[in-house]
Formats: structure tokens, C-alpha cells, sequence
């Protein structure tokens, strides 16, 4: 880990980060590598805070089985029950053809549809006619707020029928506007109060103190073959509520903390004792839940809820996944070794080096 970590930092590919790899209880690394922020010879600690992008989504979707646990939701409910503005959805057919229309859906998205991709949502990411919808409504706007993404996001057709494909989509924003209307409280405070304060996760949050903006890192992108530092978003966007909570990739946190979280998941909803969300709830969360849906859009083998699923012949899950983008952070545990493996870092774009896969090849290689 060393060698490949350190020759990245050495060569100026890599500004720094974080690595935590724990197995059986036990620590088997946790290091800190490079540069927090190199303009300022700041070098990394264990303690930054990163931006954690799409791993937010997994911690959203814990956030979402405690309501089912506490029957204030089914996984099976529509959620026009709770976002009436989605009421009268259509699909887009045949797109791109001279008979290209829209037609009403012919199922109601349902909780379970948001938790695994399968709504019909994009990410206003591709250049079809729905994503170009998204960007010239501009859904995921600076200033966006969660009513009016809602309000964009109802007025634009789905890219499919529900249930027919997985694709990852801005699904867990809308899963973090139905919590905040069904909660009464923000996103904040509903996770500080089932998740980060009884998981200890003392500095994860979608937003953080002014004692802590000095913990954040700094943000780095490779440019025609050069370590530049972004100047977006600026550590002060973090010392206030945001104007939407964005429950897909609006967490920041630090490896201490995710592997409260990840230890929580590994041990079926159990942290220090105590049983943080039902085992019913993370057997749910950490299954495949894509078995027959065609994946429209990147290849993805199983998908849970919020998290990607290594499964073995009889489809019983052996691990889950995910990064974020376009930092690279990723994560990875593996039920039968009993690993939780954690890179954070904030260098993109995604992809870059390989790195992520890099770094799950070495811990799994030397783990017993």
C-alpha cells in the first residue's frame, strides 16, 4: 500500500488521502498519505473530512429503513403518497424515431423503486433527450432547493417504465425529500438522531462546524497532466444548511467515522452493543435487489439498496460496494472475511489511476 500510495503522492498524481482497512475487529491500516492541501504544505491527517459523494446514498438508505422499521413507510408504498406532484408521470417511448411520444406510467414508483434505481429517474449526466431535460431545468442547480427540484423533476417524462431497468439516478434526492416530509425534520437532524450520534460519527454531516472547517480537504483535479486544486466549492459552503439536502451525495465525513457506519452494516445493524437498525433492515439493504431488471447503463452485476452487491452462484450476497464521484472515494466490505476497507481522497476525475480498484486489489490480496 505504501509503495503504490506514496510513488502516486511523489510524482504529483495524487494531492493525498486516507485509507482504513479493518478486519475481524481488528486494525490492519489506517494511514494517512500526502497532502490535505498542498498550496498550504497541509499535510494529511487521519482526521480530514472529505466529500463522500454517491456514499451518502447507502447512509440514506439506513436513514429510510428505520421509518419502514417504524412503520411510518412500506418499501411497497407509491410514493405519490408523499410527493403528490408525481401524481401524473409519464414515460418517454420511442425516443430519437418520428414516433417518439409520452405515455402514463403504467406502475406507481414505489419506495423500493427509489432505493434501487429503478423508478425511471436519470442523472442529467448523458446527452439523451430526458438528461438534456434535466440540465435545461436545471435540477441539480447551486442554488436548487427541494421544492422546486421536485416541481422540475414532476414536469420532465421518465426514461422508462418503473421496475423494467436499473439506472443510477438522482432517486435518493427525491428518497431525501419524502424523509424530510414525513419526518418534519431536515436531513441533519434526522440523521444525527438515528444514525451519526449513536453511531459516534461526530464529524460527518451536511454541513460542519467552523472548529472543523479546517479538517476539510481541498479539492484536486488532473488537467493536461497536472495537479490543479479547484476552487469550488469553497470549505465556507460547508459552514451553513445547505439549501437542499442532497441525500444522494451531500455527505461529508471522515474514515473514523464511515467505519463506525460500514462496522454497523458488517455486523447486520449492530454497533458496541447496541442494534442501530434491525439485522430485517440491513439483510434488505445488502441483498440484490435487481435479479431480472435489465441494467440500462453501466454493466452493474447486483445492486441493493444505495450500494452495489458482489453475490456468489446461489445470488446470496458476499459483499457490497460503491465510490463517489468525481473524487474517488470508495469503500468495500466483505461479509465471509469479515474486511471494511475505505479510501478517501478528493482527486479526480473518476477513474483517475485506476486508483480505487488499485486499492481493493491490494487489501484483498494481503488478507488472509
Amino acid at each position: 500500500m505504501d509503495s503504490v500510495l506514496e510513488s502516486y503522492v511523489n510524482t504529483h498524481q495524487l494531492h493525498g488521502c486516507v485509507v482504513y482497512v479493518k478486519q475481524n475487529n481488528e486494525i490492519a491500516h489506517f494511514k494517512a498519505y500526502g497532502f490535505q492541501n498542498i498550496s498550504q504544505n497541509l499535510k494529511m491527517k487521519k482526521n480530514v473530512i472529505f466529500e463522500i459523494s454517491s456514499m451518502t446514498k447507502l447512509i440514506t438508505s439506513a436513514a429510510a429503513m428505520k421509518l419502514v422499521e417504524n412503520g411510518k413507510i412500506s418499501l411497497s408504498d407509491p410514493i405519490k403518497k408523499y410527493v403528490p406532484e408525481f401524481s401524473n408521470l409519464q414515460v418517454l417511448i420511442n425516443e430519437n424515431t418520428d414516433s417518439a411520444r409520452t405515455v402514463p406510467v403504467e406502475k406507481d414508483i414505489t419506495i423500493r423503486d427509489l432505493l434501487r434505481h429503478t423508478a425511471g429517474f436519470g442523472y442529467g449526466w448523458t446527452n439523451d433527450s430526458i438528461d438534456r431535460l434535466y440540465r435545461k431545468f436545471n435540477i441539480y442547480g447551486v442554488n436548487q432547493n427541494s421544492e422546486n427540484f421536485i416541481s422540475s423533476l414532476s414536469k420532465i417524462p421518465l426514461k422508462y417504465q418503473p421496475q423494467t431497468k436499473w439506472e443510477y439516478s438522482c432517486s435518493a434526492d427525491v428518497m431525501g425529500v419524502i424523509i424530510e416530509r414525513i419526518t418534519g425534520m431536515s436531513l441533519q437532524d434526522y440523521y444525527s438522531q438515528e444514525i451519526f450520534i449513536p453511531l459516534k460519527m461526530k464529524s460527518t454531516g451536511f454541513y460542519i462546524s467552523e472548529l472543523n472547517i479546517g479538517r476539510l480537504s481541498g479539492n484536486y483535479e488532473m488537467r493536461g497532466g497536472k495537479l490543479v486544486q479547484n476552487d469550488f466549492p469553497l470549505p465556507s459552503t460547508y459552514l451553513k444548511p445547505p439549501k437542499m439536502y442532497w441525500a444522494g451525495a451531500g455527505i461529508v465525513s471522515t474514515a473514523q467515522d464511515l467505519a463506525n457506519f460500514y462496522s454497523m452494516i458488517l455486523n447486520y445493524g449492530s454497533f458496541k452493543g447496541k442494534q442501530i437498525v434491525s439485522r430485517e433492515s440491513v439483510e434488505e439493504i445488502v441483498s440484490n435487489q435487481i435479479p431480472g431488471i435489465a441494467d440500462s447503463s453501466s454493466g452493474i452485476q447486483g445492486f441493493g439498496f444505495g450500494t452495489g452487491i458482489s453475490f456468489d452462484e446461489n445470488g446470496k450476497s458476499t459483499g457490497i460496494y460503491w465510490g463517489g464521484s468525481p473524487y474517488n472515494t470508495s469503500f468495500f466490505i466483505d461479509f465471509q472475511r469479515g474486511i471494511t476497507a475505505i479510501f478517501l481522497t478528493q482527486n479526480a476525475p473518476f477513474g483517475h489511476l485506476n486508483i480505487t480498484a488499485d486499492f481493493e486489489k491490494i487489501v484483498r490480496e494481503n488478507l488472509p
